[in-house]
């Protein structure tokens, strides 16, 4: 179920999401910032997260480069999304709300 409602540069957590299209429709639609799943999810909808442009999945060789700089936007978006993802691994409420915090600022 969730929200309907979001604005740009909102942050949606997935939390034992299983149906990746409808996973992807509802991101196409709201269009948020970032997008991380918890470990209850499926691997299809875990594959969709990103954050602010960095999507692990589809990272070209030119971003995996600029990731290995570990100055660069793009090496911090990854360290923000995995820092998120581990956080929502743990599987308590207090670690959800630090990987949403995480991701907003």
């Amino acid at each position: 179920r969730g929200t309907t409602d979001a604005t740009a540069g909102d942050v949606v957590i997935g939390l034992g999401v299983t149906d990746a299209s409808k996973t992807k429709a509802t991101l196409a639609r709201l269009q948020p910032s970032c997008f991380v799943a918890d470990d209850e999810c499926s691997p299809e909808v875990k594959e969709l997260a990103f954050c602010a442009g960095w999507t692990p999945g589809a990272a070209s060789l030119l971003d995996k480069l600029q990731k290995a700089l570990p100055f660069t936007t793009k090496a911090s978006r990854a360290r923000l999304l995995a820092q998120s993802e581990l956080l929502l691994a743990r599987g308590s409420s207090e670690d959800a709300l630090f990987a949403a915090l995480f991701l907003v600022h």
